[in-house]
């Protein structure tokens, strides 16, 4: 008995020596198939991206830049292999292309987004915020979006919109559902500043004396800039 616990010892303390030696010859012989593949082609490059663009921006509307951040996570997956700078040029024409063929157009996302923020009740540092996630200059976007306000009462007017539309949705101010005491008007101004809203858009939110007079401004404002 004895020596057979000495066998079965001495064999658990040789196991691990042999499976050391075991996990050595494995490393030692796994093939790496990438290394011996050869570089992609500029044009077998350029057919995968323009492929990828093309299935991109044929389900989601996108920016240049958000489309040259999904064409690079594409490429770290499907082009190892490829040239760094190659794959960097190739990726900025065929942005380009979709700029010229009009399946990017920056201004009219901008605009796009503008307006659906608004109608969502979205401040438009908010927006501006929203847009920069998306690749957009703060520079281009704030051009953009003063544009579709020439005048600074459509500009107010328009920040105004959106803070009501806010307020409804949140049952803030003039759309709470209790009665509101001096201190639940400072909370409802502070969640209006919280949400990007200046502090004279907030005041005027929560001086409207119902939820019928907030949606009546409301109208007037769409009536007269949204339309």
């Amino acid at each position: 008995m004895l020596a057979e616990k000495t066998q079965v010892t001495g064999q658990a303390q040789n196991l691990p020596t042999t499976l050391m030696r075991h996990k050595e010859i494995s490393v030692m012989t796994v093939d790496h198939p990438n290394n011996s593949e050869p570089r992609p082609t500029a044009e077998q490059i350029k057919k995968r991206l323009t492929n990828k663009a093309f299935h991109y921006l044929g389900r989601y509307a996108s920016t240049s830049n958000r489309l040259k951040t999904i064409l690079r996570k594409f490429a770290q997956r499907k082009l190892v292999r490829a040239d760094p700078a190659l794959l960097d040029q190739i990726i900025r024409e065929v942005c380009e292309s979709c700029v010229r063929l009009g399946y990017i157009d920056d201004e009219a996302f901008i605009k796009s987004q503008f307006r659906q923020g608004l109608r969502s009740g979205l401040s438009q540092r908010r927006i501006l915020l929203k847009l920069a996630q998306r690749g957009i200059g703060r520079d281009l976007a704030e051009a953009v979006m003063d544009k579709q306000t020439s005048r600074a009462a459509d500009k107010k007017d328009s920040e105004l919109a959106a803070a009501l539309i806010y307020a409804r949705k949140k049952s803030v101010g003039p759309y709470s559902r209790a009665e509101l005491h001096p201190e639940d008007n400072q909370r409802h101004l502070a969640r209006l500043a919280r949400n990007g809203f200046a502090f004279d858009v907030a005041k005027q939110v929560m001086a409207l004396p119902s939820a019928d007079a907030a949606d009546e401004l409301l109208d007037k404002i769409y009536s007269h800039q949204l339309g």
